[in-house]
């Protein structure tokens, strides 16, 4: 992202990702789907990653939230035809038909978008960005080129760390580097091991577990119809609400679903012969409500925390951060039926993550609902070494009007 540009390294994602989907059709043993799936989990990786940062250096403010969670919404759908045809076709044809999903996206992210302004200021490369964002924005020349100015001009009060890598490595050590990076990792930690992605990959095996006798195909395309149906509505709920709010009742809602299912499950493994509905209707409501909150929104804001001259590798380091946490926490799943005693303890333990999310959210995380970038990063920035006393002075200014928004610091000294 920092070397090519946040859509070129979109359109670089398209490789890997096709050469992949072509492996895994063709495949001859069970290595070469092996090896297919490491090729587009690293495309993956590449093309998600800069399309958050692209979008969040784009969109306005009030829009920003809501664009970001296109990108879970448009992972839920892709999520729902691939379950929908390997529920009706081979999994060879579903291989063929990602590789149109893969292609068919890249003619306009070459041919007719524009690079972020943001980087192409960061590159000095101010003409191209005022192209770019009259073109984004369809403001007049003078409006544009006013933009712009305070774009270069931000850029300037810390040209020292955006110009020098080990300087800009060092700015991990600032508040406006650890801070974002503190809370955007205990945010994924609650969010892994409240049981969303383990319910989600795991969807087969926890409809057995729970003891349901719905079909196992069809159990699965209904958590992934509900997922991209809430997509949706988070998607208007984003542009509405805050972060903050939508969080604390997604693990609220969530605590609670998982509760019920619990106490039934273990209602049913005990003999009972009522409520075996409840289950399957509890795991569907917490999938619901974690699309409010919990499963998006840490996504939306991996990238709009951190400062221009960070964003890309700090953006980075938390992707990667997040799927590793993903990773432990899928993988621990049998290890977890067997410490808590079956399903029922396990979603009792979801619903402990849950409140605990809940209680996170409402002490540590920022909110930046209608928030600039350029707000988000002086507050940030205040007390930093990068910065010239008289930039100090305005930035605690900044702070001091923003403290109501953005709870997590408290005063711009604290």
């Amino acid at each position: 992202m920092e070397w090519l540009g946040r859509l070129n390294t979109v359109a670089a994602a398209a490789l890997p990702c096709a050469a992949g989907w072509v492996l895994i059709a063709t495949a001859p043993d069970v290595t070469s789907i092996l090896v297919g799936r490491l090729l587009t989990g690293v495309a993956a990786g590449l093309g998600t990653s800069a399309g958050v940062v692209y979008i969040t250096e784009v969109a306005k403010p009030e829009l920003r939230g809501s664009l970001i969670s296109i990108c879970p919404s448009l992972a839920s759908l892709g999520m729902l035809l691939v379950y929908g045809e390997g529920a009706v076709v081979g999994w060879r044809a579903a291989a063929w038909s990602s590789l149109a999903y893969v292609l068919l996206p890249v003619l306009p992210v070459l041919l007719w978008l524009p690079e972020s302004p943001s980087w192409l200021v960061a590159k000095g490369r101010t003409e191209d960005a005022e192209r770019a964002l009259a073109w984004l924005t369809g403001k007049q020349a003078a409006a544009v080129k006013q933009q712009v100015a305070s774009m270069v001009k931000s850029q300037d009060v810390r040209a020292a760390p955006a110009n020098n890598m080990r300087l800009r490595l060092r700015t991990f050590l600032q508040p406006c580097g650890y801070k974002p990076l503190l809370i955007l990792f205990g945010l994924f930690l609650i969010q892994q091991f409240s049981g969303i992605y383990i319910t989600l990959f795991y969807a087969v095996n926890f409809f057995k577990d729970v003891g349901s006798s719905l079909d196992p195909r069809l159990a699965t395309v209904l958590v992934g119809a509900a997922r991209f149906t809430m997509s949706l509505c988070n998607t208007g709920l984003l542009k509405r609400f805050g972060r903050r709010p939508l969080c604390m009742v997604s693990g609220l809602g969530m605590a609670a679903c998982m509760a019920v299912s619990g106490y039934f499950t273990l209602h049913l493994r005990n003999g009972g012969e009522h409520g075996a509905w409840v289950p399957v209707a509890c795991v569907l409501l917490y999938v619901c409500t974690s699309m409010i909150g919990f499963l998006n929104i840490p996504w939306t804001m991996t990238a709009e925390l951190f400062p221009t001259e960070i964003r890309g590798i700090a953006h980075g380091i938390v992707i990667s951060v997040a799927h590793l946490i993903m990773f432990g926490a899928v993988w621990s799943y049998r290890s977890l039926l067997l410490i808590f005693g079956g399903p029922h303890g396990v979603q009792w333990f979801f619903a402990a993550n849950s409140l605990f999310g809940t209680v996170f959210v409402w002490l540590f995380l920022p909110e930046t609902h209608k928030v600039s970038l350029n707000d988000i990063q002086d507050y940030f920035f205040t007390n930093t070494i990068y910065i010239t006393k008289k930039k100090k002075k305005q930035y605690e200014n900044s702070a001091q009007n923003m403290a109501h928004s953005l709870p997590l610091m408290g005063s711009a000294k604290a």
